[in-house]
């Protein structure tokens, strides 16, 4: 026996919805950036910092009055005495650094 098409079809347009939910539900999650500065300056954001699958943030890294930023580590690798970092289409935790001296 061939089943009745109109009784299909919403049982096909149900699965779709189902299958659309479960996809979009995955693809929200949110990630951590952990942003830390030592004595002698900011960053900004600082703290944990919830960012959204797929999304970008920018920290921004200032020394106080008679330091300078001495060095940047994001995830472990140094990147130089920079005042700016971008993490762009986030889809991990991540951990940002900065670190100042005392200028001379």
């Amino acid at each position: 026996m061939i089943p009745d098409r109109r009784a299909i079809l919403p049982l096909l347009l149900i699965s779709v919805l189902l299958l659309f939910c479960e996809v979009h539900s995955v693809s929200a999650r949110d990630y951590t950036i952990t942003a830390t500065a030592g004595p002698g300056g900011v960053i900004t954001p600082f703290g944990k910092v919830r960012v959204n699958s797929g999304n970008s943030i920018t920290f921004s890294i200032t020394a106080n009055t008679g330091f300078e930023i001495s060095n940047v580590v994001v995830d472990g690798k140094s990147q130089g005495a920079i005042s700016t970092y971008t993490f762009t289409r986030v889809r991990t935790n991540h951990t940002i650094t900065a670190t100042f001296a005392s200028r001379k």
